[in-house]
């Protein structure tokens, strides 16, 4: 049985109702929300938003906790070992539950160990460079790149992560060769794209369009097929004449597997009415994101989807990397 669908039905096992009982207290204490990246990216700011919806739902602390490192591997590792009783969640991306087990060879977490709660957003990626950096489209990047191979670097949020593969996904499409620079996160890459110490950066959308709008970094294209709603002068990938370059950053709530069914039920239903208020709706929506809306068991049938998509994408680029 392939991984994809071991996942997915482990999640279906945990997504099915099994009474109330063990839902009626819960939370009994304050709830961690570990984060994966450092405070400040997207992930990390959609995490303190739930976590304060839920907070003021719920009327019990949730508590972000910043773990960076490994592609989010470490984080990972210590919310699957940690007590399956909804205590400890954990804001995942497609990197946690999709690409690592594709591209790391000693990872120590199985996403079977995560159980799906509620998927929170999806936005498309964006290419940004930095303001110094010459090129302004997609054409021109590629021909910038192919004069001088090897010289343009791009900024990752740290090996074997969404925005390294993607990259890498770019690089295959274009046919040109760029130089990865590997971060901890969201944040610091943009640090040294602002003050033009590095080229290029594939980011989600959430924070990449305040970046623009503040003129501190300049829009290449996006990986949806269509344009934003939120900021239609950007192009995307797909009309820059590079057809399958689509791709979406999602962000979304886990908990240990063996968390009792009708806790992760709860969550999924406090974390759906939360993120559907018209305060939700209206940030994600300026954000350039989709709301997410899923049940447990949704949730857990995209992941798979998700997991089997990257793989036949990334199998022909045959990218193994070590933590």
């Amino acid at each position: 049985m392939s991984r994809s669908k071991v996942l997915l039905c482990a999640a279906l096992a945990a997504a099915v109702p099994a009474g109330t009982a063990s839902a009626q207290d819960y939370p009994r204490g304050p709830v961690r929300i570990v984060v994966p990246y450092p405070a400040g990216g997207y992930t990390d700011i959609l995490a303190r938003m739930v976590g304060a919806g839920l907070q003021q739902r719920l009327g019990q602390g949730f508590i972000v906790e910043n773990k960076p490192g490994a592609a989010t591997a470490l984080a990972a590792e210590q919310v699957a070992k940690s007590a399956p009783d909804g205590h400890t969640l954990m804001m995942v991306t497609v990197t946690t539950m999709a690409m690592n087990p594709l591209t790391m060879k000693d990872l120590r977490y199985k996403p079977e160990q995560l159980a799906p709660v509620a998927l929170v957003a999806r936005q498309p990626f964006m290419l940004v460079a930095s303001l110094q950096f010459a090129p302004s489209t997609v054409r021109e990047l590629i021909a910038h790149a192919k004069a001088n191979p090897g010289k343009v670097n791009w900024a990752t949020q740290g090996v074997a992560g969404s925005s390294h593969l993607v990259g890498e996904l770019f690089k295959s499409l274009a046919g040109i060769d760029l130089f990865a620079v590997h971060y901890k996160g969201s944040a610091p890459a943009n640090i040294d794209i602002m003050a033009g110490r590095a080229d290029l950066h594939f980011d989600g959308v959430g924070t990449s369009l305040a970046n623009v709008a503040g003129k501190r970094v300049k829009a290449i294209a996006i990986t949806s097929e269509r344009r934003m709603a939120a900021n239609p002068d950007i192009p995307t990938f797909v009309e820059s004449g590079l057809g399958n370059m689509v791709a979406y950053s999602w962000y979304g709530i886990v908990t240990p597997a063996g968390t009792p069914p009708p806790v992760i039920q709860k969550l999924n239903e406090e974390i759906n009415r939360y993120t559907q208020t018209r305060e939700a709706a209206e940030r994600m929506a300026r954000d350039g994101s989709e709301v997410g809306n899923m049940s447990p068991a949704q949730f857990a049938r995209m992941i798979a989807d998700e997991a089997e998509m990257w793989r036949q994408v990334l199998a022909p680029l045959n990218i193994k990397l070590d933590q």
